[in-house]
């Protein structure tokens, strides 16, 4: 039945949409012959859903086969968007002929302007679909769905003023038991608010009073993902992945240099750390002196706000 479905966007090929907009569309049933149905069925959701189980030492693993419950497994669901509308029929209703033919209806759903943006990660998603189910008597009903995507306008002259302001940290490693002078790591940027297709701007200095070389120094921007669950318990885990990296130096040992490098800001989701309370995304700029294998490396984390409403 669902080759016989399509599901369409009017004016939106990609099927894309900002929080605040209205999605309208068609549903195109197509039969080659006659069909006994009890009704038509059309479901518009949004929601947010983390699931992972943890191992013997806590760490994190992905659930590849949801339906399988296992032990340890952690789990919590949000929703944001759960529209019902029957095309033709109901759940409760007497059973109909439908005769061959092509069958065109319209929809329309507002999103909400609360809805966080869609998002893929590796224990959890935000997932916005529109679903038709054709109701069968006395046999399993037939679905078919397509998903689209959502985006939170996050502009950000609307957010606070700090994100105009440059921003900087420092990082200090000593190395006591190889009795030897620290390195100092110190990374600026521009400002602390980018949105995708900017470039930004990295100053990064590093001052190695140690006897050994600072083999490279790696610069990258990361998304960071929070799962929170609340089945059994409350419970969090998260990921990093990284989006962009550049990698710089030597610095020589009792030497100091500096580095200025640009990341360009790929393609990601807006920032969104308060929307959802299943699925958290933040993003941070991350530094590492890379020194040799028996030295710590020098690091440090800044964060930085990504939107779609450039400063």
């Amino acid at each position: 039945m669902s080759k016989n479905c399509m599901i369409t966007f009017d004016q939106n090929e990609h099927g894309t949409y900002f929080t605040g907009q209205v999605i309208t569309g068609k549903v195109i049933v197509n039969l080659n012959k006659t069909k006994k149905l009890r009704g038509i069925k059309l479901q518009i959701s949004g929601y947010a859903q983390a699931q992972w189980r943890l191992r013997r030492h806590g760490k994190a693993v992905a659930i590849q086969n949801p339906k399988k419950r296992s032990k340890h497994q952690y789990s919590g669901r949000e929703d944001y968007i759960a529209s019902t509308t029957y095309l033709m029929g109901s759940e409760q209703g007497s059973n109909f002929n439908m005769d061959a033919g092509t069958y065109t209806y319209t929809f329309a759903c507002p999103i909400p302007s609360h809805c966080p943006s869609s998002f893929e990660g590796a224990y959890g998603h935000i997932r916005y679909l529109a679903k038709v189910t054709f109701l069968k008597p006395g046999a399993s009903n037939r679905t078919h769905n397509v998903g689209f995507t959502v985006l939170k306008l996050l502009d950000l002259n609307q957010e606070t003023k700090m994100l105009r302001e440059p921003a900087s940290n420092e990082a200090v490693e000593h190395f006591c038991l190889m009795h030897t002078k620290p390195v100092q790591l110190k990374v600026t940027l521009q400002q602390q608010g980018y949105v995708p297709g900017q470039f930004m701007l990295i100053h990064a200095h590093v001052r190695n009073d140690s006897s050994s070389d600072c083999r490279k120094l790696l610069i990258m921007l990361h998304l960071r993902a929070t799962y929170t669950a609340d089945t059994p318990s409350l419970r969090t885990t998260s990921e990093k992945i990284m989006l962009v990296k550049r990698e710089c130096g030597p610095v020589a040992h009792h030497g100091q240099r500096t580095y200025t490098e640009t990341l360009r800001i790929p393609a990601t989701a807006p920032t969104c750390e308060h929307l959802s309370k299943v699925v958290r995304v933040s993003y941070e700029v991350r530094v590492v002196a890379v020194m040799n294998w028996l030295m710590a490396n020098p690091r440090l984390v800044i964060p930085v706000t990504i939107g779609n409403v450039p400063l």
